[in-house]
């Protein structure tokens, strides 16, 4: 395999680990590369099918047992009436697309087993997951290991059989699947320079293999957003069954119809490199790096007024929060959509000689926006006192409120903050310090640029009416 010394791998190659994702036997081959789709909790494979059917019209070949069986798709070119069915697993984790409906027997392992009574330890299989089984009117949630099969069911080193190929002519087609266990969260990265005021916003994805399986030439691409996904079900479920069934968070067959709203934005990243991935893995994939944007760094003080007499007493300084603006390029100037999936950023204060962690914070999703704000965490350099010079209670519903706010800058560089006081009620200002408006309903903001070591005194009155 290429390597890039773009990617970073965090854990070590395990060449001695278990067998290829795909381990295609006897009468199949593969060489072109397979393709993973891995979303924020899930993954789905795609695979090209070649070979030869056997003297009885079956492939046989070997996934992962941490893969759905329900969502398993294999289209054969010559071939569509070709079916699936994967063999139960000794470890639990899988069983094959035609149990449903089957007949099974709880065996003592099970905390329902009933040694007095033996007809209680059948059931029907109603759903595979999650996997539910029904004894007379009750559907009950079991585990795989509680439950005995016939010996047709037993564990083959090829867990997938598919049948219904004519025998001796060319299997060729794709295999779909998805499994649990190989997830990818973002991880941003943004360097600050100050004097230049410009920023570097880099986007990794963090993949992580959690599962046993073990993926070998596989071409990468990181879904952002969570697809609303259906099966249909081969089997009636009962009543009480089918609202769960129509949530579960399957693939369907006819593919993933992708469910787009404010806060989850369907978008693919691809990484055009094969990679090599095992059980334990964690790679650090290049998605996108923004360059010289326009950035600014400001405090922020945000409280609600008390307008119920408290707040009289002399304050400490605290620290305001830091707030770094970046300014995103418009679309019309932009290679690609920017698209920010939910992750964790860190920021870096870079100078000529130093670069300094200054925070983190959670970036939500977001698509196209004009700004990203990233608060920082306290800065101790740049802190307010507010105090409650004066409250009048003037009827049982209006009260007179005036406030004090210090702002002091004690460090090396000029600093802009932003106060807001939320106010509750209906109010109006009777006096403020110059530079401060009515933002909106609730808001009252001022905008306050200090020199280093500089000091400042704001102050209001307002009348509110509860």
């Amino acid at each position: 395999m290429k390597r890039n010394d773009n990617v970073k791998r965090f854990s070590p190659w395990a060449w001695a680990s278990t067998a290829l994702v795909l381990l295609i036997l006897s009468s199949l081959a593969s060489g072109d590369a397979r393709r993973i789709t891995i979303f924020h909790d899930e993954a789905r494979l795609e695979a090209p099918l070649s070979g030869q059917w056997d003297e009885q019209g079956r492939a046989w070949l070997t996934v992962p047992r941490e893969i759905r069986s329900e969502s398993l798709i294999v289209d054969e070119e010559n071939h569509p009436q070709a079916t699936a069915r994967l063999h139960v697993s000794k470890n639990g984790s899988s069983l094959p697309q035609s149990l449903y409906g089957q007949l099974v027997r709880l065996n003592p392992r099970s905390d329902l087993y009933d040694p007095a009574v033996p007809a209680l330890n059948e059931g029907r299989i109603v759903s595979i997951a999650p996997l539910l089984i029904q004894r007379s009117a009750d559907v009950q949630y079991v585990d795989l290991e509680e439950l005995s099969f016939d010996a047709s069911f037993a564990d083959n080193e090829s867990n997938l059989e598919i049948q219904g190929g004519t025998p001796g002519e060319p299997l060729s087609g794709q295999l779909h699947y998805a499994f649990e266990g190989l997830s990818w969260q973002a991880s941003y990265s943004v360097f600050f320079d100050p004097s230049l005021e410009l920023a570097t916003l880099v986007l990794r994805g963090l993949v992580k293999n959690e599962s046993t399986a073990s993926f070998s030439d596989v071409l990468v691409d990181l879904i952002a957003g969570q697809p609303q996904r259906v099966t249909p079900r081969a089997f009636p479920q009962p009543g009480h069954l089918r609202t769960m069934a129509l949530a579960e968070a399957d693939l369907a067959e006819s593919g993933p119809t992708m469910k787009q709203n404010t806060a989850l934005l369907y978008h693919q990243f691809s990484w055009p490199h094969v990679l090599d991935i095992r059980p334990g893995d964690e790679w650090l994939l290049p998605v996108r790096t923004l360059s010289d944007l326009p950035a600014a760094l400001h405090y922020r003080s945000e409280h609600w007024l008390d307008v119920y007499g408290g707040g009289r007493g002399s304050q400490q300084l605290a620290p305001l929060s830091g707030i770094l603006k970046i300014e995103m390029p418009p679309s019309t100037t932009s290679a690609e959509p920017i698209v920010f999936p939910a992750g964790q950023a860190f920021v870096h204060l870079v100078g000529a000689d130093s670069d300094t962690l200054l925070g983190e914070d959670r970036v939500e999703p977001i698509r196209e926006p004009e700004a990203l704000e990233l608060e920082i965490g306290a800065a101790f350099d740049v802190q307010m006192r507010r105090q409650q010079m004066d409250f009048r209670r003037l009827t049982d519903r209006v009260v007179e409120i005036e406030m004090s706010i210090e702002i002091v800058n004690q460090s090396d560089r000029s600093a802009s903050i932003e106060v807001v006081e939320r106010i509750p009620g209906d109010w109006r200002l009777l006096n403020v310090s110059p530079g401060g408006e009515k933002f909106d309903g609730q808001s009252l903001r001022f905008l306050v640029t200090l020199e280093p070591q500089e000091k400042s005194m704001l102050s209001y009155r307002v009348n509110v009416r509860l």
